[in-house]
C-alpha cells in the first residue's frame, strides 16, 4: 500500500501542476510557456514528495 502512495503522490503533483500551467496558458494566450514551467515544477515537486514518502516508508512501522 505504501508504494502506491509514493507513486500517486508523484503523479498527482505533476498532473496538478500541468493543469495549472495549461489553464494559465489558455487564459493568458501564452501557449506553451507556463505549461512547460509548471511541468518542470510539477516533476520536481512530485519527485520531492516521492522521496519523502519513500524515506518515511523505509523507516518501518512505529511500535
Amino acid at each position: 500500500m505504501g508504494g502506491w502512495s509514493a507513486g500517486l503522490d508523484f503523479a498527482a503533483t505533476a498532473i496538478t501542476c500541468v493543469l495549472i500551467g495549461f489553464g494559465i496558458d489558455f487564459f493568458a494566450n501564452t501557449s506553451p510557456l507556463f505549461l512547460m514551467i509548471f511541468l518542470v515544477v510539477g516533476i520536481v515537486g512530485g519527485f520531492t514528495a516521492f522521496v519523502r514518502t519513500a524515506m518515511r516508508l523505509n523507516r518501518g512501522p512505529k511500535y
